[in-house]
């Protein structure tokens, strides 16, 4: 988390990838305690939401993107 916050205080945007959704729910649950917003993509993620959510991610300032 440490690594995370200071990326993002920088300025920089995070694509996180992790094969483990376990993984991916723990930093979920930490970046919604810290306030940070985030999208999601897991393998049961629909595809007109995967799209969706790839554009958003590219046109605002949501500074992490947690990937399966």
């Amino acid at each position: 988390m440490n690594l995370l916050e200071s990326t993002i205080a920088s300025g920089h945007k995070i694509l996180l990838f992790s094969q483990f959704t376990s993984m991916l729910s723990i930093l979920e649950e930490a970046l919604r305690e810290k306030g940070i917003p985030y999208y999601l993509i897991e393998g049961s993620t629909k595809k007109e939401d995967r799209l969706r959510q790839v554009k958003a991610f590219n046109h605002d300032d949501t500074p992490v993107f947690l990937i399966s």
